[in-house]
């Protein structure tokens, strides 16, 4: 968060997030601030697991404010943890993820894990032909790590067992002249947060990608709510033919704090009712080994 008027909207956008995660989590929010502005009521009384952090934002050294993800990553030092932007929200669910993100990044697999995104960015996977031509990935050297995923959307989990490679990969950028980057991430030039995740996980042979658990919109939260299935599915030629798998744990894009809020209130008199969250090829499961079970070859995992 980095909040820079007294009536900045995205103070709304971030409200919004922690009261959903209040309401749907029982576990520990950690908000980091580069800024000084925080909203007057955020006090333990009223949000008992928030614990709110200051830092310097990587905007004082001249890179993106986007960077101060994985900054915030490593400076929180929580065992594992999911990264969400301030224009998200939370739903029933989301907390199994924090288990399942201790899981699967381990010591034999020390990366962070990314949700696949709604795009490829890949120019031979077929889905690109909608999308202006720089949508599509483009690496500038010949010796920049080649696409061997789907691009992933940088929202990620992560354990504790990745920070060695966190640290890492974001000192290439913040400092690259002091920590031997490698010639191709220099020569592609300025990179963002996601960018750079994508690209680092593929030099290093990274295999593993989440289902979508960050729906693009607000508005995608109507099929969960009626359980529609007939609901466009994101598909490629190369990577998810069938289309991704979507599982109704966050939203993105929540831009429009009133529309958030009404979605919200939908999702808060629904209560519980233990509804199926994953959506795949028209179906909907409870869990990600029915998932698993009815599609052993889907790339991604839940």
């Amino acid at each position: 968060m980095g909040l820079k008027s007294e009536h900045d909207k995205v103070a709304a956008e971030e409200d919004l997030l922690v009261q959903s995660i209040r309401h749907f989590s029982d576990k520990p929010l950690v908000v980091a601030n580069f800024n000084r502005r925080v909203p007057r009521h955020w006090n333990p009384e009223q949000y008992p697991n928030l614990v709110l952090m200051h830092a310097r934002s990587a905007t004082s050294v001249g890179k993106s404010f986007n960077f101060n993800k994985f900054t915030a990553m490593l400076f929180s030092k929580v065992k594992s943890g999911l990264v969400l932007d301030a224009d998200q929200f939370a739903n029933h669910g989301l907390d199994s993820m924090l288990q399942r993100a201790s899981e699967e990044t381990t010591a034999e697999y020390p990366y962070p894990i990314m949700p696949v995104h709604w795009m490829s960015r890949d120019p031979t996977a077929g889905d690109m032909g909608a999308y202006p031509g720089y949508y599509a990935w483009h690496p500038k050297s010949k010796d920049a790590p080649r696409q061997k995923m789907r691009w992933g959307h940088a929202h990620p989990t992560w354990s504790h067992e990745a920070l060695p490679w966190l640290a890492r990969w974001t000192s290439y950028v913040l400092a690259p002249d002091r920590t031997s980057a490698p010639g191709w991430l220099k020569e592609q030039g300025w990179v963002e947060d996601e960018d750079l995740m994508n690209l680092a996980l593929w030099a290093d042979g990274a295999t593993k990608q989440w289902c979508k658990y960050d729906l693009t919109s607000p508005n995608m939260f109507g099929s969960y709510l009626s359980h529609r299935s007939n609901v466009n599915m994101m598909s490629d030629k190369k990577y998810y033919p069938k289309g991704i798998a979507y599982i109704y744990f966050t939203a993105h894009d929540a831009k429009k704090p009133e529309e958030s809020y009404d979605w919200l209130s939908k999702l808060w008199e629904d209560g519980d009712d233990k509804r199926k969250a994953i959506l795949y090829d028209g179906r909907w499961f409870g869990s990600g080994k029915a998932l698993r079970a009815y599609d052993p070859s889907l790339k991604c995992i839940a």
